[in-house]
Parts: structure tokens; C-alpha cells; sequence
């Protein structure tokens, strides 16, 4: 059986109440978990923007090569700070791409 985390800034959560994804309001509410995979990308502030990409079985050899050859991570994560410009040209540029990947916050990111 696997691990489930809540992340929150709130300390005092007494009971867990499902709610509408702001993003996704049609779903029905739900109450988030994290597995123990994708929690280093719930370390950072809630409000913060930031992608997270690593390799998945079928990754090409040329996206290995241009996003994970200078490193021996697992994952990238890339937090978009008030001092660079926005993750939103990351963003269009992973899309297409063969990486898993995940974008947070978004919303709140630059354009």
C-alpha cells in the first residue's frame, strides 16, 4: 500500500472537506492526496507556479538528451520566482514533448 499526503499551509485542518477544483469546477469535489512519487512538488509554496518533468518509458532519446543530460535526478522541478520573467514559454515548449511532466499553479504564472 502506498503513502497519501495532504499539503497545506493551514495547521489547524480538523477534518478534510471535499471541494471543486478551481480550475476545474465541472469534477466533483474532491479532497487532494500526493503520493509519495510527486510530493517534492508540494514543498514550495502553495501559490507558487512551477513544472516538474522527469523521464517516463517512452521519452525520446532527444528530449532525454536536451532536458536531463546535465543532471542525475529524477526530477526537474522549475519554479517560476519574480525573478524570471514566466514558465509560460517552458510550458508551451514541454507540451508536445515525450516527458512526464506536470505544471501547478499555472494560473498564477506569468504570460
Amino acid at each position: 500500500m502506498s503513502l497519501l499526503y495532504h499539503f497545506s499551509e493551514d495547521p489547524n485542518i480538523q477534518a478534510f472537506v471535499p471541494r471543486l477544483h478551481p480550475s476545474h469546477p465541472s469534477l466533483p469535489p474532491a479532497v487532494w492526496a500526493i503520493d509519495e512519487a510527486h510530493a517534492p512538488m508540494y514543498y514550495l509554496p502553495r501559490d507558487c507556479p512551477r513544472i516538474a518533468f522527469r523521464l517516463k518509458e517512452d521519452t525520446s532519446t532527444e528530449d532525454k538528451a536536451y532536458f536531463l543530460d546535465q543532471t542525475h535526478a529524477e526530477m526537474v522541478i522549475n519554479v517560476e520566482l519574480r525573478l524570471t520573467p514566466s514558465l509560460t514559454s517552458l510550458r508551451e515548449f514541454l507540451l508536445p514533448r515525450t516527458l512526464q511532466f506536470s505544471m501547478i499553479r499555472m494560473r498564477n504564472a506569468r504570460q
